[in-house]
């Protein structure tokens, strides 16, 4: 039974089709959080090459926020960008419940391959959800 708005999913016939949210909207505690603000931030970050905001399960508010982020290769021998300096680049810009609380990196932590994406090549947001989920679950990342 979902929980919130956002992790309602239709499914028809076993297939999943997307989630009963077209904004694709975070809520944390209480809070609307639109994915798009945080992810026009992130990519005004030079070492940032791509960035995904999904909703990660959350005891205490429902859900919170999950960066999904790739690694510039240019920048990253020279200076990679931390958790830390995510966290700390998005608070400059937005609200402090807006900053993100879990800070995965394409290729490490949650993700072993390239992003997972539909046949029209947008990022599927479901699978990275499922991802996020399943590495705060296992300690992978802590927040």
């Amino acid at each position: 039974m979902a929980t919130s708005p956002s992790q309602a999913v239709l499914k028809i016939s076993s297939f999943e089709v997307h989630p009963l949210n077209p904004l694709n909207l975070t809520f944390v505690g209480g809070e609307n959080i639109l994915p798009l603000e945080i992810e026009n931030i992130l990519f005004s970050h030079p070492a940032i090459l791509q960035a995904s905001i999904v909703a990660i399960a959350d005891e205490k508010y429902g859900e919170v926020v999950g960066a999904f982020i790739q690694r510039d290769p240019h920048v990253y021998h020279v200076a990679p960008v931390t958790r830390e300096e995510v966290k700390k680049w998005v608070a400059k810009s937005l609200a402090r419940y807006k900053v993100p609380r879990y800070v995965f990196f394409l290729g490490e932590d949650a993700i072993d391959g390239g992003w997972p994406v539909t046949a029209s090549g947008k990022i599927r947001k479901v699978e990275l959800r499922a991802w996020g989920n399943k590495a705060v679950k296992e300690g992978r990342v802590t927040d």
